[in-house]
């Protein structure tokens, strides 16, 4: 039981709402249920709080506030020029990008300022480095908040352009990586080098 206790905390760690947790000795996938049973209280609960997390993030009428206070609520409107004030932090988000909210820009402005940005974008390199985990890489999120993933992955190794969105998130186009995981960085900012003749 302690065995099982272990393995089901470890893949709520490691995966979160990205994966299934399965049982080690049959490769099933274990329900709530099931992890209530063989696990501790505090995993079940945030196997439940993940799989909320990865419902409301399926719902499209759901934005997660842009802010990273991990709240987010149902909107009537994604339309251009309209936002939400979070509930939590009293902060905006951009209801049609899903990010904080830009002031004094409408969101074809926005687009404008983001498609000249990212003619000079620098690179990025995922290095999952000293963090233990079974995952082929890292998810993206609609904002910068770890509960708003889409189903889409970027993998380790791989190289992006983005901007700094602030010290943990990075924006790649309309979507957002964390720059951390468990407080170990695995997103880190390449050095690009040129070549004077």
């Amino acid at each position: 039981r302690s065995c099982m206790k272990q393995t089901i905390k470890t893949e709520i760690q490691s995966k979160g709402q990205s994966a299934a947790i399965r049982c080690p000795n049959c490769a099933a996938e274990l329900s709530l249920a099931d992890v209530a049973r063989e696990s501790s209280t505090a995993d079940a609960e945030q196997l439940d709080t993940f799989l909320l997390q990865k419902a409301l993030s399926q719902e499209p009428n759901f934005v997660w506030c842009a802010h990273g206070c991990g709240m987010g609520q149902l909107v009537d409107d994604l339309s251009c020029n309209t936002f939400m004030t979070c509930q939590s932090c009293g902060r905006r988000t951009c209801n049609h990008h899903r990010t904080i909210w830009h002031d004094e820009l409408s969101c074809a402005e926005h687009d404008r300022n983001l498609q000249s940005k990212q003619e000079w974008q620098p690179s990025f390199k995922l290095d999952k480095g000293t963090l233990r985990s079974s995952s082929r890489g890292i998810l993206y999120r609609k904002s910068a908040s770890m509960q708003d993933t889409i189903n889409s992955c970027v993998l380790w190794g791989t190289t992006v352009r983005g901007w700094p969105f602030n010290d943990r998130w990075i924006a790649v186009g309309e979507f957002f990586l964390p720059t951390h995981l468990r407080n170990v960085r695995v997103i880190k900012p390449l050095v690009e080098t040129y070549q004077v003749d």
